[in-house]
């Protein structure tokens, strides 16, 4: 797997991929996958979310987490 891929496994032990996306102007995203699956999707699995990676930081206003 590329290595710029993070896997992430839950309390449930569904392993997810994150890929983080360069963007301009600190607008870098962060995606997520459910490696479970794969066939009719990418590589990664099955997008099932994406967000601002300033959002989960909490440096854009926009999350509860006080950074």
């Amino acid at each position: 797997m590329n290595k710029n891929i993070l896997q992430i496994t839950n309390d449930r032990g569904i392993t997810f991929n994150a890929k983080i996306d360069k963007n301009y102007a600190d607008k870098d995203t962060i995606s997520f996958y459910d490696s479970r699956y794969i066939e009719g999707f990418s590589e990664l699995g099955q997008s099932v979310a994406t967000y601002s990676v300033s959002t989960l930081l909490g440096k854009d206003g926009f999350s509860l987490v006080k950074a």
